[in-house]
């Protein structure tokens, strides 16, 4: 099953997760990285490079996400889940990605 149904994640969406948690995982790794290089590292000039091809694919494939999110819709949440734990979850799904936009436009924006 690709898209979602009203009772699990289709592989699409399941694929979109994980990929982006490795992507924002390892641009965390590699930019921690990055601080300690000096001037004569052979890394100097090629992992910023690095860093910014897949940060750009991670923004595509967060953008994907949202595009994804309004063709295949969300499962409907369990019922045994109080009120206020829907609307945290739903403050948290909305910090997280509002973050990682402002995360993003603001490596594009350094980089230019």
């Amino acid at each position: 099953m690709l898209k979602n149904t009203p009772t699990g994640y289709g592989l699409v969406t399941i694929m979109i997760h994980w990929l982006s948690a490795i992507a924002v995982i390892g641009l965390f790794s590699v930019g921690y990285w990055m601080v300690d290089l000096t001037y004569y590292s052979s890394w100097y000039q090629t992992a910023p490079h690095f860093h910014k091809s897949v940060g750009l694919l991670l923004l595509g494939l967060t953008l994907l996400r949202f595009v994804w999110r309004t063709i295949s819709h969300a499962p409907s949440p369990l019922s045994n889940h109080q009120p206020w734990e829907k609307r945290a979850a739903k403050w948290a799904h909305t910090a997280l990605y509002t973050l990682m936009l402002l995360i993003m436009c603001s490596g594009i924006m350094i980089s230019t």
